[in-house]
């Protein structure tokens, strides 16, 4: 059996029983719906001039290769590192997994500051985490991000990761137990938790996703302290 429906505006019936439109109608009902959504973004604009400000500066884009961070100095680190990536003893940023001779990989930058740089990625390693990381570091613009000094991770400690780096190939990580190769992503671990004081006091070299998956798990045990604390204080009052 045959369903027919009425057109929505011309009130033609139409034997079509899925469509809301007949086919005459159809193009002024897409213009239609077309106009109205543009109506409600010009209305949305004129509440929020603020928010359409700054929405407008996220989209400019930078216009030369060096404000991008793509200058000389990014093109002459990446040859540099090419050597290194031909012969197949580099080690991804990000996900840790060795780049083979041959794959696409990017030179990649700090999210926070475009100056500083990661090391080689795998493409599909750079290029997803910066659309990810992007919307992370957007999902609370209202939160200031500290500096690296305030944060325990300024000069001095850039300093003493270059100083023992070198010295750190071929030794066990302290958390792993596994030994840590030239070419592995490796941090400059506080031994005392930056959170518990321990800014300036004794390091070591560990692996990267060593010690953040450490930094991790205490920050979800001080979380959870934190929330029984002011469970037992509304249990008081």
């Amino acid at each position: 059996m045959v369903k027919f429906r009425l057109c929505q505006l011309c009130g033609m019936s139409m034997a079509d029983s899925r469509a809301f439109y007949c086919d005459n109608c159809r193009p002024v009902a897409l213009l239609r719906r077309r106009k109205a959504g543009a109506a409600r973004i010009r209305a949305w604009r004129a509440e929020h001039p603020d928010q359409q400000a700054a929405a407008q500066q996220r989209r400019t884009p930078l216009r030369t290769a060096a404000e991008r961070g793509y200058g000389t100095e990014h093109r002459r680190l990446r040859q540099e590192w090419a050597i290194k990536v031909a012969a197949g003893s580099v080690a991804c940023a990000n996900c840790g997994e060795p780049i083979l001779p041959g794959t696409p990989w990017d030179l990649g930058h700090d999210p926070r500051d475009r100056s500083q740089y990661r090391g080689p990625e795998h493409r599909r390693c750079n290029r997803g985490w910066s659309r990810i990381g992007s919307q992370k570091l957007a999902s609370n613009p209202y939160k200031p991000a500290r500096t690296t000094a305030e944060r325990g991770l300024g000069g001095d400690h850039k300093k003493q990761r270059q100083l023992l780096l070198p010295l750190a190939y071929g030794r066990p990580c302290p958390l792993c137990g596994k030994p840590m190769l030239e070419g592995q992503p490796l941090d400059l671990d506080h031994v005392q938790p930056r959170v518990m004081g321990g800014a300036g006091g004794p390091v070591r070299m560990t692996h990267r996703q060593c010690n953040r998956r450490a930094g991790a798990r205490l920050g979800n045990r001080l979380q959870k302290r934190r929330r029984q604390a002011v469970k037992t204080l509304r249990n008081r009052w």
